[in-house]
């Protein structure tokens, strides 16, 4: 994560202004928020359990607990984890303890069915060391892909520069019709630059009268467009630099996010 990081910031040319840098540095808070989230043990739990009554008092037993009330709680039981798994194992136990105890509670109010006993409901919800060991499992500090740390630089950079191209230019659009310009823009761009093996693109010497329709580049430029102003805004929105007439993405890694997701949603789009 600190390598994505440090890549983004060193290819910001000198005159690159404070708050772009900041931008980039303020990612890794939020970064560490997505890997230490009581949200995403709730998901975690959605999907080790083997139904909602057992994730929903897997989750209510660890907020009593005080395990996954907030961030830093989780936080810090992962630290903890991680220097004594012992006694964090001691605590998962009780609260397997509680879990078991709540889902039984729960299993013994459901009406009997007719011509038979009490429903039951997956009678391995019951069992206390698999129980644990998804405790466990939710709980433990998930490592963060590329494409997370991506999407999430991506997703908050469109978002600054939105708010302050709407604030300090004349344009009628909103910044989320802006960065979602910005982001159609990206993902198109970068699958057009990679189909032609292209990492940097020569977009001044245009014609400012005529479009070549055979530049596969020419529509994602304003030269010669009625709608110059509008499509030059969008850019700027992008994590895109232009210098001395060529533009290119701050990153190569940037370009090659996008184009992933570009492939990504026509993939799903024809199945």
């Amino acid at each position: 994560m600190i390598w994505v990081m440090m890549c983004l910031v060193s290819v910001l040319p000198e005159r690159a202004h404070h708050t772009q840098v900041k931008l980039i540095l303020g990612i890794l808070p939020s970064l560490n928020k997505l890997s230490a989230s009581p949200s995403t043990v709730k998901q975690n739990l959605i999907l080790l359990c083997s139904n909602e009554d057992e994730a929903e008092a897997a989750m209510s037993n660890l907020q009593k607990g005080k395990i996954t009330s907030t961030s830093k709680e989780l936080e810090a039981f992962q630290q903890m984890l991680s220097k004594d798994e012992g006694a964090c194992m001691v605590q998962l136990e009780e609260i397997a303890d509680a879990v078991v105890k709540d889902l039984k509670a729960k299993a013994e109010k459901v009406p009997e069915i007719k011509g038979g006993g009490p429903v039951r409901q997956e009678q391995q919800a019951f069992e206390k060391e698999r129980l644990v060991r998804i405790l466990l499992s939710a709980l433990r500090r998930r490592p963060l892909s590329r494409s997370i740390i991506y999407t999430v630089f991506t997703v908050m950079y469109m978002e600054a520069k939105a708010r302050d191209k709407q604030t300090y230019a004349s344009t009628s659009l909103t910044p989320a019709q802006l960065q979602r310009e910005a982001r159609l823009l990206c993902e198109r761009l970068a699958m057009t630059m990679t189909k032609e093996n292209k990492t940097k693109i020569e977009y001044a010497n245009g014609s400012l009268v005529f479009t070549d329709s055979a530049d596969p580049f020419s529509d994602f430029f304003g030269t010669g467009r009625a709608d110059a102003a509008l499509v030059e805004l969008v850019q700027t929105c992008c994590p895109l630099s232009k210098s001395q007439g060529v533009c290119f993405f701050m990153h190569k890694s940037v370009q090659e996010y996008f184009a992933a997701l570009g492939v990504l949603q026509h993939l799903e789009a024809l199945y």
